[in-house]
């Protein structure tokens, strides 16, 4: 029985329509199992990064969102904060971008794209904030998310370098360098090394092509101390968005191999931690033969730096010593023994100078001094298969000048302006107590000095009344050894030198004896101080004399007062 019109049959326009309908359905369903694969309840939120992100090179977070809950949500706002080294790619400053999309409705998805650019390699880790406002609730939510991302380099590079060189001889050294992005790249190239270094190499721009290796090669020379390290390398710079970064960054550690003529500098004294104010210091520079051919026409000079010399002491033998550069120099004219050097054969030149008595502190910062030596021996011969227009070598020697902690310890009998009163007969009297403060007033020098010390032990007769008056650490009594202890944690360079020393006061009770009569009373032994020097690693002691009725410090009494009656 033939069918009725409009039954069991779906016309072309309705399943055109069922159709496009399925599809839309069809990707909605995609994104949202590409982004949510597991369905939860509430919302659910995921990132995704564009695969093997590349410095300098922009690159795609996005983002999706999908409505779980069973209301509409409103006002949906994504914002992604970015790392440190890390910008968006439109050039726009700030750390934060947000889009705004509105409503989501139930079982809804949505995507937004934030299109950013990384000028550092490494781990970057961004946080996405999800703001929106159920429709269930009068009050806005927030989620966070984060994604960590590795960003590479837009090129690998590899130095190859050599690793040993002699001071002073030509050698070859090369950078291999691929770019393996998908772009052509045209990057500042800029050399690290030491300022002794001397190259050919130039600054420069290089053009790289995408997914090709390209090899710089250069020629050095460098004159350093033997058996030194020193790095050698390149640094790679691109620019986007008007802005520098660096690209690629390549090191290498080369060190410099014993020389055909080789030189020490030492003090005859032995290898010292540091020296002392007012020491004569004795240096050898000790130098050898260790090619197989002899050695003509050798000069040594000596560079002297440091304000702690005292130049008016200096004894440089038969060298001449230039005062404005501060340099001393030897060679064949002045002393026979350089005229020519045997293979194997050492020699040893001395010279004197004296340290600085005192130092030359003018501001808070003048501290930590040293005493430098840098030291060139040359010869115009250049052994056989050696790639130099001369045989030279350096060495250098640096020396610390410790530093100086001073005491000064003082008595008085009349010292209102310390806030303790003393009381008793003046001048003393024997079987009479008599009251007395000693001041003592610490004064550092050069360099910051650390578990400060101050002790003296009290005379007999004298004892101890706890009255004290202390600016910095802590001062305390020992009854078994009879002695006052002052203790300082620490106390910066040129305390009391620029600004006021640290004080501490404390007051002791004398009684005369019969056999003290017409003579000054002892009052304390001598005043010690010591520390911890933390420049130098030495430990600082010195000294006051004791202290006695003549109260020397008193501007109030006489000293003739002093004696017992």
């Amino acid at each position: 029985m033939p069918s009725l019109p409009g039954k069991n049959r779906l016309s072309a326009g309705k399943i055109n329509n069922s159709l496009v309908i399925a599809v839309v359905l069809l990707i909605a369903a995609g994104a949202f199992y590409y982004f949510f694969p597991g369905k939860t309840r509430g919302i659910e939120i995921n990132l995704k990064a564009s695969e093997n992100p590349l410095l300098g090179e922009a690159f795609e977070i996005t983002v999706g969102f999908a409505n779980n809950s069973a209301s509409l949500i409103k006002d949906l706002k994504l914002s992604l904060n970015l790392p440190p080294g890390v910008s968006f790619a439109d050039g726009k400053n700030g750390l934060r971008k947000t889009n705004s999309l509105g409503e989501v409705g139930e079982g809804g998805v949505r995507q937004a794209f934030f299109e950013v650019v990384a000028f550092d390699v490494g781990q970057k880790k961004f946080r996405l904030e999800a703001a929106y406002l159920p429709s269930s609730l009068n009050k806005g939510l927030i989620v966070n998310k984060d994604i960590e991302v590795v960003v590479r380099s837009a090129i690998e590079t590899k130095i190859v370098i050599p690793e040993k060189v002699v001071s002073g001889e030509d050698f070859e050294w090369s950078v291999e360098c691929q770019d393996v992005s998908q772009a052509d790249r045209s990057p500042k190239i800029e050399l690290i090394a030491p300022k002794e270094l001397t190259t050919n190499f130039k600054e420069q721009t290089v053009n790289l092509k995408s997914g090709e290796t390209s090899q710089l090669s250069f020629i050095g020379n460098i004159i350093f101390p033997e058996e030194k390290f020193f790095d050698l390398g390149l640094r790679f710079k691109d620019k986007f968005m008007g802005r520098d970064y660096l690209l690629s960054e390549v090191i290498g550690s080369v060190s410099v191999a014993p020389s055909p003529l080789s030189l020490k500098i030492a003090l005859a004294s032995g290898e010292r931690t540091a020296v002392k104010p007012g020491e004569i210091l004795n240096y050898q520079l000790i130098f050898k033969n260790n090619a197989e051919t002899p050695l003509r026409d050798i000069v040594l000079k000596a560079s002297l730096k440091g304000e702690m010399y005292d130049f008016s002491t200096l004894n440089a033998g038969k060298g001449t010593f230039n005062s404005s550069s501060k340099v001393i120099t030897w060679n064949a004219l002045t002393n026979g023994e350089l005229k020519e050097l045997s293979p194997n054969d050492s020699k040893v030149i001395d010279f004197s100078i004296g340290v600085r008595p005192d130092y030359p502190i003018r501001r808070l910062n003048d501290k930590n001094f040293t005493l430098e030596i840098e030291s060139r021996i040359e010869s115009p011969t250049v052994p056989y298969l050696v790639k130099a227009l001369k045989t030279v070598n350096i060495a250098s020697l640096s020396t610390k000048v410790a530093g100086n902690i001073k005491l000064e310890a003082k008595a008085f009998f009349r010292d209102a302006s310390s806030g303790i009163l003393n009381d008793g007969p003046w001048p003393p009297e024997v079987g009479a107590a008599t009251d007395f403060t000693v001041h003592w007033l610490v004064y550092n020098y050069s360099t910051d000095t650390a578990d400060i010390i101050v002790k003296a032990e009290l005379e007999n007769g004298a004892v101890f009344t706890g009255k004290t008056k202390v600016e910095v650490g802590s001062l305390e009594f020992r009854n078994e050894t009879r002695e006052v202890v002052w203790r300082i944690p620490r106390l910066i360079a040129t305390s009391g030198v620029i600004s006021a020393p640290p004080e501490a006061v404390f007051q002791i009770k004398a009684t005369p004896q019969p056999s003290q009569r017409l003579s000054f009373m002892p009052l304390t032994k001598e005043t010690l101080v010591s520390g911890r020097d933390e420049f130098s690693e030495t430990v600082l002691e010195n000294f006051d004399a004791a202290l006695t009725t003549a109260l020397l410090h008193d501007p109030t009494v006489k000293i003739a007062d002093g004696l017992v009656k």
